[in-house]
């Protein structure tokens, strides 16, 4: 079963039980985003493929019997609709993590919490089983880096958050693969830091300790707001926050 009908802004779909019909819709998902407009899509994509991977694995329970069906709606250029039903008993919302496990390591337990991170709301109803989201495409500040000798100076562009974590994770790893181990955040034009933005941070002190013995990470430029965040979540036993000139001239970036 594999039955898909487009409807001016709507994306119509039935599909049995199988993971391989998940990413044949996926892909047709994404033509249909790029008809109505919309260019960046990467975690409207992320939100349907995971509601799609639960309603089949856990909703259906892989029995390629059962379908799995729902709408792909366009509310404009930039903000969707998602429903996913399938013929399973429904989920109760009480009992579902929406926080990433803590062990990296760990594969299982990240569907709703992407989900959640990514969604501007989520409704669950069950009778039939079904899930609705809401998922907007963010407005991206550039992230860059400029070197400072052998320091690395980065620059969020903006808030560090679910929709801007995965960018700066990217520019993160790809410096450190250049071979630098001395790292500056400036939080000039940040003032705002979510718990994935967190993670990310940490999981980075993480890898560069991994990596090399004489690593060394700072945080300038932070609001009085953030810096209570790092103390709060020890985050300034990772990174030196430097506060004030005196500590920027000590600095090695």
């Amino acid at each position: 079963m594999f039955a898909i009908q487009e409807n001016g802004s709507e994306l119509n779909f039935s599909i049995a039980s199988d993971m391989a019909l998940v990413d044949r819709f996926v892909a047709l998902a994404k033509e249909f985003m790029e008809r109505q407009g919309t260019t960046r899509f990467s975690e409207i994509i992320i939100v349907l493929r995971e509601l799609l991977i639960n309603a089949v694995e856990h909703g259906n329970a892989k029995d390629r019997s059962l379908t799995v069906e729902g709408t792909l709606e366009a509310l404009g250029q930039d903000r969707f609709c998602i429903r996913v039903q399938d013929e399973g008993k429904g989920v109760d919302a009480s009992t579902l993590s929406f926080t990433m496990p803590e062990d990296p390591s760990q594969d299982r337990s990240r569907g709703f919490a992407l989900i959640h991170a990514f969604s501007d709301e989520i409704r669950f109803s069950q009778n039939p089983s079904c899930i609705r989201a809401w998922v907007s495409v963010p407005t991206y500040s550039l992230c860059t880096h400029r070197m400072e000798g052998e320091c690395a100076v980065i620059l969020p562009g903006g808030d560090i958050t679910a929709a801007s974590a995965e960018t700066l994770r990217r520019l993160l790893l790809k410096v450190l693969d250049q071979g630098v181990s001395h790292f500056c955040i400036d939080l000039s034009d940040t003032s705002d830091i979510d718990s994935i933005g967190l993670s990310l941070l940490i999981a980075f002190a993480r890898i560069l300790k991994e990596n090399s013995d004489k690593g060394i990470l700072e945080i300038q430029n932070a609001a009085d707001s953030l810096e209570t965040l790092f103390r709060m979540t020890r985050l300034d036993r990772m990174y030196t926050i430097v506060r004030n000139q005196e500590d920027k001239d000590d600095s090695p970036c």
